[in-house]
C-alpha cells in the first residue's frame, strides 16, 4: 500500500496530521513521521504514530547544496547575510544539515515512501528531505497557511515565494476559467472570518504531563485566528473618510519577508510609502497596518512616520479591501485587496503576484509603481488569476481546525500526487470535496 512520509511538520499542527493519517489509513495508505527534534519525536511516538528520528552523524560528509538551505535557516532567525558572524553561522549550519544526510537516506531506504508531504516549515530540514525525495524520483507536495483564513496553499515545489506559479507569464491564463461567485464568497470569507466546524482533536497520550501540556498549548496557539469581526468594526470606525492607500506591514521574521524579498527596513518602507502617496495625490491619506503584536510605542512611531492612521494587524484584510491601493512587501492579506479589485504593489515575491494583475516594485521605485498600478486595470485577467489561486492552488482545509470536507480535499490532492508519481495502488473511489468557504450552517464539513 502507498506510504506517505510527513516531513518534519510542526507539532502545533499535530491535530491536522493525526486526522489526515486517519483518513489516509481508511483509504488504504500508510503514514510515517520523519522528525529531527528528539522532543517532537518522543511526543509523536507517545501518540502511537510511526516515527523515524533522524539524528546528526558527526563524521558525515558535506553536501554542496547545504549552504543554500543553511542560509534560509539563518535568514529565518533574523541574521543579516553579511559579515564574519554570518559566515561562521553559515558554515556551522551547513555542517549540521550535512550531518543528517546519511540518516535521511537510510530513512528513505527503510520506509520507501511513495509521497513526501512538507507542511508549513520552510528552511533547511524540509529542503534536505525534499532533495532526498527528488534524488529518488519520489513526488513532493507542500502545504501551508493560505492567503485566506482557514485555507492552505498547495504546491509541488514550495510555499509562497518558492511556489511553482511564481514568475509565470500572464499569457498563461488566457484560456483559464473564472468563477466570480467563488471570488465573491472568498472576499466575504476573508472579511467576515468564517470558520469551519472543526473535527475534535484526539486525546493526547504519554507519561510526561509536560509534553502533553506543551503540545496542547501549541495546538491552541496555532489555532488562533485574528478576531476579524471585531477588527472589521474597529477598522470601519478608524478609517479616514477621504480616499486612502493602505500599507501592510509584516512581522520582522515572517517567512515571506525573510525568504522572498530583499531586506527592507520598516522605517524606510513607511517613509517611501508616505512619499509615494503624497506624490500621487496630496489629498490622499496613508493607512498603516502594524505588524502583529506591535506595542503601543511602536504604533505611535508608525503614526509619526506615516503621518496618518495606524491599525492593528487583525484589520489588514479590511484595510486592504477598502483602500484605493495596497502597498506591501508581500503580506498575504493583500490578496483580500485583489479580491475587492484593489491595485496591489509588492516589493517581494508573493503567491498572488502576477504581472499586469499586481505591480512589482522596490523601495526606491515605490512611487512610480503606485502610479502605474492605479492607472491600469485588467479585471478579467485578475478574476482568472484569483480563480486559479483559490480553486486550484489552495485547499479549503483549515490547518488548525480541519473539518471533514477539508480533509477530503487534502486526501484527494495527495492521491492525485501519488497517481502522478506512480506510487502504488490508489483506491478507485472518488473523494468528494467542495471547493470554497465553509457554509455557515454546515455541520458536516
Amino acid at each position: 500500500m502507498p506510504n506517505v512520509l510527513f516531513a518534519a511538520p510542526p507539532v502545533a499542527r499535530f491535530h491536522l496530521h493525526e486526522r489526515l493519517q486517519r483518513e489516509l489509513r481508511r483509504r488504504g495508505h500508510q503514514t510515517t513521521w520523519l522528525l529531527v527534534d528528539g522532543q517532537e519525536a518522543r511526543f509523536v511516538a507517545a501518540q502511537e504514530q510511526p516515527v523515524v528520528l533522524v539524528q546528526s552523524e558527526p563524521d558525515a560528509g558535506c553536501l554542496d547544496e547545504a549552504a543554500g538551505w543553511a542560509a534560509a535557516d539563518l535568514l529565518l532567525r533574523g541574521l543579516a547575510p553579511t559579515g564574519r558572524r554570518w559566515r561562521k553561522a553559515l558554515a556551522l549550519r551547513s555542517r549540521w544539515l550535512g550531518s543528517h544526510w546519511s540518516a535521511v537516506e537510510r530513512c528513505f531506504d527503510r520506509v520507501r515512501p511513495d509521497l513526501v508531504l512538507c507542511h508549513q516549515r520552510r528552511g533547511g530540514v524540509p529542503a534536505l528531505v525534499q532533495f532526498a525525495a527528488r534524488e529518488r524520483g519520489i513526488p513532493v507536495l507542500w502545504t501551508g497557511d493560505g492567503l485566506l483564513p482557514h485555507t492552505q496553499q498547495i504546491d509541488v515545489r514550495g510555499l509562497d515565494g518558492d511556489a511553482s506559479g511564481i514568475g509565470q507569464p500572464a499569457a498563461a491564463l488566457r484560456v483559464a476559467s473564472r468563477e466570480p461567485k467563488l471570488l465573491a464568497a472568498c472576499l466575504a470569507h476573508g472579511l467576515g472570518g468564517g470558520a469551519p466546524v472543526g473535527l475534535p482533536p484526539a486525546g493526547l497520550l504519554g507519561r510526561s504531563w509536560a509534553d502533553r501540556f506543551g503540545a496542547a498549548l501549541g495546538n491552541r496557539l496555532g489555532a488562533r485566528e485574528p478576531d476579524l469581526p471585531r477588527a472589521l468594526g474597529a477598522a470601519l470606525r478608524d478609517l479616514p473618510e477621504r480616499p486612502f492607500v493602505t500599507l501592510l506591514l509584516q512581522a520582522e521574521l515572517a517567512p515571506q519577508r525573510c525568504l522572498d524579498a530583499e531586506l527592507v527596513a520598516t522605517d524606510a518602507l513607511v517613509r517611501a510609502a508616505r512619499q509615494a502617496v503624497a506624490g500621487l495625490d496630496p489629498g490622499l491619506a496613508l493607512v498603516v497596518v502594524a505588524q502583529p503584536r506591535a506595542s503601543l510605542l511602536a504604533r505611535r512611531r508608525l503614526a509619526a512616520l506615516g503621518g496618518g492612521t495606524v491599525l492593528p494587524a487583525a484589520a489588514a484584510g479590511v484595510a486592504a479591501a477598502a483602500a484605493l491601493a495596497v502597498l506591501t512587501v508581500n503580506h498575504p492579506a493583500a490578496a483580500i485587496g485583489l479580491l475587492a479589485g484593489t491595485p496591489v504593489v509588492h516589493c517581494g515575491r508573493a503567491l498572488y503576484g502576477l504581472p499586469t494583475v499586481t505591480t512589482g516594485a522596490s523601495v526606491p521605485t515605490l512611487a512610480a509603481a503606485l502610479a502605474r498600478a492605479v492607472g491600469s486595470d485588467a479585471p478579467l485577467l485578475r478574476e482568472r488569476w484569483l480563480t486559479q489561486l483559490f480553486a486550484v492552488r489552495h485547499l479549503w482545509c483549515s490547518a488548525t481546525e480541519p473539518d471533514h470536507n477539508g480533509l477530503l480535499g487534502l486526501v484527494a490532492a495527495l492521491e492525485a500526487a501519488l497517481g502522478a508519481g506512480g506510487g502504488g495502488r490508489i483506491r478507485s473511489s472518488v473523494v468528494k470535496h467542495r471547493i470554497g468557504p465553509p457554509w455557515p450552517l454546515d455541520r458536516n464539513g
